[in-house]
């Protein structure tokens, strides 16, 4: 009996050397655990929160250079703009003084048909006063022997053609000119044809 009473001695020295030595308490241990459950989820939840904050750091910076790169194009179109503006001013500028040239060659073109109009219709007016000797009956035709033949002595005479000599005047004349000017007095006829045949 004592040598079994030894023996359980020494198991429950032994045990307790070993638990000294090797492993914490029971509860100790359990505490170290129920820690390290808890600061796992805190450490992904700031792990989530770094991440967030480097995505929306990352969506602020491409803004910021998608900002600056539309501000580059807008500059450079402006530019670009502007540059065209700058060169129509210049081409109109040396284009100037051809436009000033050709409207000053325009104005003289005017001035002289104007007085080639007016050169002519005097010439009119004094023919056909001399058809009836001043009298003025022909000046009925004047206006539109000026619409059809530009009140031109020239555009009158082409009307001539060769006619029969039994024919007298009036066969020189063609017929078309009695019915353009409107002319239906066989006496007025016969004034018409006598001038025409003498220009």
């Amino acid at each position: 009996r004592a040598e079994r009473g030894g023996a359980a001695h020494e198991d429950d020295e032994a045990q307790r050397q070993t638990s000294m030595t090797t492993d914490e308490p029971p509860d100790v241990v359990k505490a170290e655990a129920d820690h390290a459950e808890v600061e796992e989820p805190l450490e992904c939840d700031q792990a989530d929160e770094v991440a967030e904050a480097g995505e929306d750091k990352m969506e602020a910076q491409a803004a910021v250079e998608e900002e600056e790169a539309f501000e580059d194009a807008l500059q450079s179109e402006g530019a670009e703009l502007e540059n065209e503006e700058e060169a129509f001013e210049d081409a109109l500028e040396a284009a100037e003084p051809e436009h000033e040239a050709v409207l000053d060659t325009a104005e003289q073109l005017r001035r002289r048909r104007e007085e080639t109009t007016g050169e002519r219709q005097a010439a009119l007016r004094e023919w056909l006063l001399a058809l009836d000797k001043g009298a003025g009956t022909m000046l009925q035709y004047f206006d539109i022997l000026c619409t059809e033949f530009d009140g031109d002595l020239a555009q009158i005479a082409a009307t001539k053609i060769e006619g029969r000599p039994e024919q007298g005047f009036l066969g020189q004349v063609d017929p078309c000119f009695w019915e353009v000017v409107n002319v239906r007095k066989m006496g007025h006829r016969m004034l018409f044809a006598k001038g025409i045949s003498m220009l």
